[in-house]
């Protein structure tokens, strides 16, 4: 009989990774908004992981609607402590969250991946994961108290469980974990443990390079949203910064590729 993989044991999960302090949620608003307010009430140095397997205001970019059905997905955001020079190339920690997700997908499920800069996670052309990076301020002071940086991955989900307008642009890993039955659990002790190696040798330039061979735009014409403005062009490469870098010569920390051909 095949177990259930769906349930996450916090217990389990703080055993495995004691440096962490991890909270955890059967349900919750947005894993990113508790992480924030974490990070604000000065909790100290110590990474953080808010938990759970529901988000009701879930959001990604732009504070879009960001789909977080309860039915098996992992959704988590991780508390960092910043420096100076980490906000010269915030990028990086969301390249570097990339590089810990595909680590984690071909080792736990042997699942080959790509990546779309800057912050989707694909298999087989369909998104499985998105990643969101936030740099927290003090509204009194100013100063930068932190990086939020939520994961959200489409686990045991079905496809059905995720609006009809998502459908064709969307994929889930339940067929895949429940054939190698890895538990919600397991890869979730995985992920945390790939995502931190890879954030603490994100400034690297070897990361980068890894991170590249799962590009699925290097080569590729893509149009990039920027705000209300789109841009056309074939990328060249993406830099040891995290940037997307067009053979015009033109370079881009943030935007979203919207279009790949």
């Amino acid at each position: 009989m095949k177990k259930d993989l769906i349930p996450i044991n916090p217990y389990t999960i703080q055993q495995a990774l004691p440096q962490l302090k991890i909270h955890y949620y059967p349900e919750i608003a947005s894993t990113n908004q508790l992480a924030k307010q974490l990070i604000l009430n000065n909790k100290g140095q110590q990474v953080q992981v808010v938990l759970t397997n529901h988000q009701t205001k879930g959001y990604g970019r732009h504070g879009r609607p960001f789909s977080s059905p309860a039915t098996g997905g992992i959704y988590l955001t991780l508390t960092l402590p910043v420096t100076t020079h980490d906000l010269t190339s915030p990028g990086l920690f969301t390249t570097a969250a990339g590089v810990g997700v595909v680590r984690t997908l071909t080792s736990t499920l042997h699942q080959p991946a790509q990546i779309k800069w800057v912050n989707d996670v694909l298999i087989d052309g369909k998104k499985v994961c998105g990643i969101l990076s936030e740099v927290v301020l003090n509204t009194d002071t100013n100063q930068v108290q932190g990086i939020v940086l939520g994961i959200g991955i489409n686990y045991l989900s079905k496809i059905n469980d995720f609006p009809s307008e998502l459908h064709d642009r969307i994929g889930t890993l339940a067929q895949i974990a429940q054939a190698t039955q890895c538990s919600s659990t397991t890869f979730t002790i995985a992920l945390l443990t790939n995502v931190l190696a890879a954030l603490a040798d994100r400034t690297n330039p070897k990361l980068m390079t890894e991170y590249r061979t799962y590009s699925v735009v290097i080569g590729h014409e893509v149009t990039l949203n920027l705000g209300n403005q789109k841009i056309t062009g074939r990328v060249q490469d993406i830099n040891d910064q995290g940037e997307l870098v067009l053979t015009s010569g033109a370079v881009f920390s943030a935007g979203e590729v919207v279009k790949l051909r």
